[in-house]
C-alpha cells in the first residue's frame, strides 16, 4: 500500500520534526510506505468541505502513479485562507472512487489530546478511509474519545480486507512491469546479432574521417563501395570467372567484409586507381590510424583501395552471426 501525503505548504517539507512525524505513520502502518510532497493547488470549498468533484479530479493522477491512499494536509493558515470549517481536524469524503483520500490539517507542533496532531488526525482519518472501503463497523470516535492515541487502533485494522480486488490487480501489475523491465533488460545486454543491409554507422563514421583527413592532406577521396549484398558479391565474383571482365575478388558470397557492412573501398578523384604507391601508402596509414585494416598490407591478393573493420572477429565469426553489431554503432 502507498500513501502519498500532499501539502499545500512547502515550509512543511523543512520542519525539523517532519521524518519523526513520518516514522510514527509508518510504524502504526508496516504494510505502507509513506511519503510527502508540496504541490500548490487552490482547493474548491463548499460549505467548508472541500469539493468531492475537484478532490476527484485532482487526486486521480497520483491514483495512476500507483499511489492507494492521498492525504492533503494543510497549515492552520492554509485551512483558514481556503475556508475550510474550523470544526473539522480532518475529513474523509463519502466517495466511491478506487483510491483513498482524506484532508487533514495541522501546524508542527499542534497537539490533539496532547500529542502530535499531524500524526493523531492523518491517521484518524485514515482509519475513517478503512472502515468505508472494507463496509465494517467505524469505531474511530468511539476509540479516539475515550483514549488519546490513535495507534493502537489503527495497527488492528487488517489491511488487506482494503479494496482486495484493486490490490490484487496492482500486484499482478506490478509483476507484470518487473517482467516486462527482466526482458528489457536483457534484450538490451543481448548482443545485435542481426546483420546489416547498408554499411555499419561506426564504419560510416570512421570512412569519412578518412575522406577529411585526406582532402586535408591534398589528395582527395572517395568511397566506391561499402555494403554489398550477397547476391552482389557472387556476381563480382563470377567476373572473369563466369561473366565477361577482370577477376576483381576471390570472395564468393558471404566470404567478403562488405557482406557484414564492416569494409569499404577507397578511390582517389583526381588521381584514381593509377594512383602512385607513395599515395596509396598514404591513404592506407590514414586508414590504419583510424582503426582499418588495410588490404594494401595482405600478400597474395594486394588490394589497395580496401577497408575492413574487424574489431576481433573474424570471417568465421561473421559467417556464424557470433559478432555483436552493438560494437558497430
Amino acid at each position: 500500500m502507498k500513501l502519498r501525503i500532499i501539502t499545500s505548504d512547502t515550509k512543511v517539507l523543512h520542519w525539523k520534526t517532519l521524518d519523526s512525524k513520518l516514522d510514527a505513520i509508518r510504524s502504526a502502518l508496516p504494510s505502507f510506505t509513506v511519503s510527502i510532497q508540496h504541490e500548490v493547488f487552490i482547493p474548491k470549498v463548499v460549505d467548508g468541505r472541500i469539493d468531492h468533484t475537484w478532490s476527484d479530479n485532482f487526486k486521480k493522477p497520483f491514483f495512476n502513479q500507483g499511489f492507494d491512499i492521498i492525504g492533503l494536509h494543510f497549515t492552520d493558515a492554509d485551512r483558514t485562507k481556503f475556508g475550510l470549517k474550523p470544526s473539522l481536524r480532518g475529513s474523509n469524503p463519502n466517495t466511491k472512487q478506487e483510491w483513498g483520500d482524506f484532508w487533514f490539517w495541522a501546524n508542527e507542533n499542534t497537539k490533539r489530546e496532547g500529542l502530535n496532531q499531524f500524526v493523531q488526525t492523518c491517521l484518524h482519518e485514515l482509519a475513517h478511509e478503512y472502515h468505508q472501503q472494507t463496509k465494517t463497523e467505524d469505531f474511530v470516535h468511539t476509540w479516539h474519545d475515550t483514549y488519546p492515541d490513535i495507534i493502537p487502533y489503527i495497527k488492528t485494522l487488517d489491511w488487506s480486507k482494503y479494496q482486495p480486488r484493486r490490490t490484487q490487480l496492482k500486484a499482478v501489475r506490478n509483476l507484470l512491469q518487473r517482467i516486462v523491465g527482466l526482458l528489457k533488460a536483457q534484450q538490451a545486454d543481448k548482443p545485435n546479432q542481426t546483420i546489416p543491409t547498408k554499411l555499419t554507422p561506426l564504419v560510416e563514421r570512421l570512412a569519412a574521417n578518412i575522406v577529411t583527413e585526406m582532402k586535408a592532406k591534398g589528395h582527395e577521396v572517395r568511397v566506391v563501395q561499402g555494403y554489398r549484398s550477397i547476391e552482389e558479391q557472387n556476381k563480382l565474383y563470377g567476373q572473369g570467372r563466369t561473366t565477361p571482365g577482370a577477376v576483381v575478388t576471390n570472395a564468393k558470397g558471404g566470404e567478403s567484409y562488405h557482406n557484414y557492412g564492416v569494409a569499404v573501398d577507397f578511390v582517389f578523384r583526381k588521381e584514381g586507381y593509377n594512383a602512385a604507391e607513395a599515395l596509396w601508402q598514404l591513404l592506407g596509414k590514414v586508414g590504419k590510424q583510424q582503426g582499418f585494416e588495410w588490404g594494401g598490407d595482405w600478400k597474395g591478393f594486394v588490394d589497395r583501395p580496401h577497408f575492413e573493420l574487424r574489431r576481433g572477429y573474424n570471417l568465421r565469426d561473421f559467417q556464424l552471426g557470433k559478432v555483436d553489431y552493438n560494437k558497430y554503432k
